[in-house]
């Protein structure tokens, strides 16, 4: 048994965005968006209320750490953005997780593993107005992986039904 160090506090199980965090201390990882973002994590489809809640986060997921109080008294890392590009997989991440629409695009039409392609689609279903990324998931429902094809028709689904 480890000390208590949270006290009273529940900011990160408040912040959760999937209930993963659903007690002080207590984490199930299938539910955690950095859990599922990672490629040796993604062996199966991930549920529908799930990919929601990913919204536009390619990898990772700080929230909790970034809700923590006891962060605060961590000084920042300072990252010249203009300069410095981060990488992930190799995939360019300039704004350390969440990517625009365009950059999303470019990493369907890339060469990048399959992992990137269905985190990308799971990305585009969830961004209002991605009406022009259609096409490209389109494209994608002729791939060999299973769950790429299966996270583009999720995407086009929700593009389609936004639209009307």
């Amino acid at each position: 048994e480890g000390r208590d160090i949270c006290g009273k506090c529940n900011r990160c199980v408040e912040a959760c965005p999937t209930g993963a965090l659903y007690e002080p201390y207590k984490h199930f990882p299938p539910k955690c968006r950095g859990y599922l973002t990672l490629p040796q994590f993604q062996l199966e489809e991930i549920p529908d209320d799930l990919k929601e809640k990913i919204e536009n986060l390619l990898c990772c997921c700080e929230t909790c750490q970034d809700v923590c109080p006891r962060n605060d008294k961590v000084a920042p890392r300072e990252i010249d953005t203009t300069s410095f590009i981060v990488s992930f997989h190799g995939v360019h991440l300039p704004d350390r997780e969440r990517l625009p629409l365009s950059q999303l695009l470019q990493i369907l039409e890339g060469e990048v593993t399959p992992h990137f392609q269905r985190y990308a689609a799971i990305c585009i279903g969830n961004i209002e107005g991605a009406e022009e990324a259609l096409p490209a998931l389109s494209r994608m429902l002729d791939s060999e992986d299973e769950l790429v094809r299966k996270y583009a028709q999720w995407a086009i689904e929700r593009i389609e039904k936004r639209c009307h």
